[in-house]
This record gives structure tokens, C-alpha cells and sequence, in this order.
């Protein structure tokens, strides 16, 4: 009985076009930032007197004249949930060393109801987020009121607070300051640029306290 022959591999032009166009969106955006911050002439920013603590820090970014709190642990949770669920996808293994895989993940929405990781950071070795422009944080008028609340279950001998700071909300910072302050909290803090996004680089990223 004669042999089958075999049929030879067809090659999919329209996937493999739209594999190729996403990876190459990914690293054009991706060396955008690469240029981007390779350009930027260093800030000097003098701060208050510090102090090194081992505490693990608690951060909130202060805003629009409101506190935002940056769950760093959220956010890496669900990073890590949606890298997870693209490297199951077809091309998308070992995501963050595969070129298409990572082409995916920077095409997804990652983040919490405050925040969104802005994926083209990751090829630096950072996470950085982007603030949702619809969400909503502790007012001015409501600091006093509800901020005591949102620290109240950390932890006095192991955390401390830092205050991420722009330009338009030292007002409401000293007013959460004052309040984490009486309540027996460290704190430290940082003044952020208007359009500069939150970066933390590595587990252990921490501003010192002050």
C-alpha cells in the first residue's frame, strides 16, 4: 500500500504578520523610553535630614490635592497574574525573555482602580505606574477625617509612611503628614515632577526617613 505523502508545513502569513507588528510597536515604544530617559539631565533635590530605617515603607502619592495610596503590592500581583496569562497564550512563553510575549504584555491594561503599569518600563528593570485619570483619592477637606483611617492597620515598629509629592498638593501632604506624625508614624517624602511617572526599581526601591 503506497505511503501517504506528506503534506508540507503551511506558514500562516496573516498571524505571523500581526506577531511581527506587535513586537515591533513593543520595542519601538519600549526604546522611546530608553532615549527618553537617557536624555534627562539629572535633578539635584535637597532634602530634610535623614535617616536609614530597615521599617518597610507604606507609600502614598499626593495629587491634584489629594492622597492616592500605591499599593506596590497589588500592583505586582497583578503583574504578575497577566504575565501568567499571556505566556499561555500561543507565542507568548517565558514572557518577559520572549520578544513577542512581551510585545503582548505591553499591549495589556495592568493595575489597580489608582494605578496603571506603564509596561514599557519593563524592559528596564522597573515598574512604573501611570495615574488613572477617572480615580478618585482622599481630599483635602477629607484628610482629617479619613486618612487616620487608611493607616490605621499598619504596622508602628515595621512600616513607615512616604509621601510621593507634586507640585500642587503640599498642602494636603502637610496635612497627612501632620496627621501620620501625631499617630506615631515615620515618614519621609519626596517631591515628584508634574508628568513624571512613579518608578520603583527592584523589591527594596525606598526613600529614606525624614
Amino acid at each position: 500500500m503506497p505511503q501517504k505523502k506528506k503534506e508540507e508545513p503551511e506558514l500562516l502569513l496573516v498571524p505571523f504578520c500581526d506577531v511581527v507588528t506587535v513586537t515591533m510597536a513593543s520595542l519601538f515604544m519600549a526604546l522611546l523610553v530608553v532615549i527618553d530617559q537617557s536624555m534627562k539631565t539629572p535633578t539635584i533635590r535637597n532634602t530634610p535630614i535623614a535617616e536609614t530605617v530597615t521599617n518597610w515603607p507604606v507609600y502614598f502619592e499626593c495629587r491634584a490635592n489629594q492622597v492616592f495610596p500605591v499599593n506596590r503590592v497589588k500592583l505586582a500581583e497583578a503583574l504578575q497574574t497577566t504575565t501568567n496569562a499571556v505566556a499561555k497564550t500561543p507565542g507568548g512563553s517565558n514572557t518577559l525573555s520572549s520578544i513577542s510575549g512581551l510585545g503582548q504584555l505591553m499591549m495589556q491594561d495592568i493595575g489597580d482602580e489608582y494605578y496603571q503599569i506603564d509596561t514599557r518600563y519593563l524592559l528596564l528593570g522597573q515598574m512604573a505606574l501611570l495615574p488613572r485619570t477617572n480615580a478618585t483619592g482622599i481630599k483635602s477637606a477629607e484628610v482629617t477625617n479619613k486618612f487616620g483611617t487608611a493607616i490605621a492597620s499598619f504596622n508602628r515598629d515595621n512600616q513607615y509612611l512616604v509621601f510621593l509629592v507634586r507640585d500642587d498638593s503640599f498642602s494636603v501632604f502637610r496635612k497627612a503628614r501632620d496627621i501620620a506624625t501625631r499617630a506615631g508614624y515615620r515618614s519621609g517624602w519626596e517631591y515628584i515632577g508634574r508628568d513624571e511617572p512613579l518608578t520603583f526599581v527592584g523589591a527594596f526601591a525606598r526613600i529614606k526617613s525624614q
